[in-house]
């Protein structure tokens, strides 16, 4: 322990800075390293539900178009198949 000590107050100031400011770098975020992946895990799910909420006419205008499409109601517009 001593030796770290003395090690370390025989190295320059602006050594120690540097050193200092690389290991910030690599450090993970204080939520990963607390808590793991559980707060990427929440906001993406909470970005699905904003996604939901955002495009949720969209997704009923597709969901009316499927169902008249498996009725027969509403007819298939493209190439006709050869018979």
């Amino acid at each position: 322990m001593t030796e770290q000590f003395i090690k370390y107050m025989e190295t320059p100031k602006e050594v120690r800075k540097q050193t200092r400011a690389s290991q910030r770098e690599v450090r993970e975020h204080w939520q990963y390293r607390w808590f793991g992946m559980l707060p990427l895990a929440i906001r993406m799910w909470m970005g699905g539900l904003h996604w939901r909420k955002k495009n949720e006419k969209l997704l009923s205008l597709a969901a009316k178009v499927i169902a008249r499409l498996r009725d027969g109601k509403l007819f298939y517009i493209g190439r006709r198949r050869k018979t």
